[in-house]
């Protein structure tokens, strides 16, 4: 098994499915808190917000999908994958 740590950068609504469709998870609570939309119409919107994320995977090859981030205009960073 693998942990793949990756970081994606946004601001606005956070695409809170792309948790399901790449099977990640916040991993720290400073991220599960960024996840969350600010108001429309508040500085908080529209302010660049990353977030850690992790994929537990057998494959070391498992990677996110950097596309389809990028249609919710959100950017994946680094990635990072760790034998567990």
């Amino acid at each position: 098994m693998y942990n793949i740590d990756f970081e994606v950068t946004g601001n606005g609504e956070f695409p809170m499915d792309m948790l399901r469709y790449d099977g990640c998870h916040p991993t720290d609570t400073a991220s599960a808190h960024a996840m969350h939309t600010p108001r429309v119409g508040t500085p908080d919107y529209l302010a660049v917000r990353t977030v850690r994320l992790r994929i537990t995977s057998p494959e070391k090859t498992q990677r996110p999908t950097r596309d389809r981030w990028a249609s919710f205009m959100w950017a994946v960073g680094s990635v990072r994958a760790e034998k567990l």
